[in-house]
């Protein structure tokens, strides 16, 4: 799910969760809550699962070589 969807879906069910008063100022507030959440996701620095996904495997793939490296040392 990319970030905006995320964050589409947040807003609309914590709107939900509002009462009806603050639900009549639907499209003002859902702006506001989405531009402010928004916001406070992009200071987060977050990373996709894609993103995320591919860095483990290449961790995956570092842990692997160093064992080997190390496995060779210590035959020597």
């Amino acid at each position: 799910m990319n970030p905006v969807d995320m964050i589409n879906e947040m807003t609309q069910k914590m709107m939900e969760q509002m009462p009806e008063p603050v639900r009549q100022l639907s499209e003002q507030a859902q702006q506001q809550m989405k531009t402010a959440m928004h916001k406070n996701l992009e200071r987060m620095n977050l990373v996709s699962r894609e993103e995320f996904e591919a860095q483990v495997l290449l961790l995956e793939k570092a842990e692997a070589r160093i064992a080997a490296l190390e496995a060779k040392l210590n035959d020597q």
